[in-house]
């Protein structure tokens, strides 16, 4: 009977972290609240694996720590300069301030 109690126990728990995670990583709406012209980004994924979005979405800087950020490309999206440096160079806000 114990076993079967913390079985079940440990069961639930599981199943209710993995829907909490699951969770917190979705939008808030289908923009995730960037305007027009923006794209969002989930924070260290992709494009948005750099220190500036970090920094941006911080609440310490006035973000809300939700782990999306909102990126527009500046010019044509494009920029060249030297070998390991980002191809595309965004405009970075927080979804909270746009």
């Amino acid at each position: 009977m114990p076993r079967r109690i913390l079985f079940t126990l440990v069961a639930t728990m599981l199943a209710t972290s993995l829907f909490a995670v699951s969770a917190m990583a979705q939008p808030p709406a289908e923009n995730n609240g960037c305007s027009q012209g923006y794209q969002w980004m989930e924070v260290g994924v992709g494009d948005a694996d750099r220190p500036t979005p970090r920094i941006v979405d911080d609440p310490a800087n006035g973000g809300n720590g939700d782990g999306i950020v909102c990126a527009r490309a500046l010019g044509d999206g494009v920029f060249h300069t030297f070998p390991g440096r980002p191809d595309t160079i965004y405009k970075w806000m927080d979804n909270s301030r746009v």
